[in-house]
């Protein structure tokens, strides 16, 4: 009786440990919309000066498109690029 007693609190207790790993990593953060974007996107997000308030706004940047708060003004030709 008392070696079933001793295995079965060998068994419990690794369970129990097992149960209570820990493990590490990073966490994802949320965008400023709030939403947990992919890790494989290529888009990002710039804190960019609105011309009409000259306070800081999020504007979200892809490769193929831009979506901002406020308009964009054309300062370069696509001769820079």
């Amino acid at each position: 009786m008392r070696k079933q007693c001793i295995v079965i609190l060998a068994v419990v207790l690794l369970l129990v440990s097992t149960a209570i790993m820990i493990k590490f990593g990073t966490l994802p953060q949320a965008d400023p919309n709030g939403l947990f974007m992919p890790t494989s996107s290529s888009a990002t997000w710039l804190m960019m000066i609105d011309p009409e308030t000259n306070k800081p706004r999020p504007v979200y940047i892809e490769p193929e498109i831009i979506v901002s708060p406020f308009r964009l003004v054309e300062t370069m030709s696509a001769a820079h690029f």
